[in-house]
């Protein structure tokens, strides 16, 4: 397994990943047209930047992007592993990627959302030194300062 930064070869891939994760697997239906419209090419502009694990035969089994808000704040989007390659690092490397980019791109802080249904997504983001900033029902918003 490997992570790249994405290139548009992958494009097709990486939307059908993000819909079979977000409308199949979590069931957030509302989200199937936004997901295959995105632009994700546009990440890279402003100095955020997306990137994809792959396996050995180039199938995506992981996503992580990062936006830039200015102000060197970012915010984390498309955290997704595919459910096979939970557990197995796929995510703390994808993080890892993230956080050294960021880093050497002189972020100074990272926010996220999420939802409290989550549990192993926000149990996750604790463990990677994210605090909870605000609640809204359902979604949580959490920053990491860097």
């Amino acid at each position: 397994n490997v992570i790249i930064e994405y290139n548009s070869k992958f494009e097709d891939k990486v939307k059908k990943f993000l819909v079979d994760i977000c409308v199949g697997e979590f069931g957030f239906n509302s989200w199937k047209d936004e997901l295959e419209n995105q632009k994700i090419c546009e990440y890279k502009q402003n100095g955020g930047n997306f990137w994809i694990a792959i396996d050995n035969d180039e199938n995506i089994i992981g996503t992580i992007a990062l936006k830039n808000l200015g102000e060197n704040k970012g915010y984390l989007k498309s955290m997704y592993v595919d459910s096979n390659y939970r557990g197995s690092k796929i995510a703390k490397n994808l993080m890892d990627t993230l956080l050294d980019y960021a880093i050497s791109n002189q972020y100074k802080s990272i926010e996220l959302g999420t939802y409290t249904c989550l549990e192993r997504a926000v149990a996750f983001y604790k463990k990677n030194k994210f605090e909870l900033k605000e609640q809204d029902g359902d979604i949580l918003i959490f920053e990491r300062k860097i």
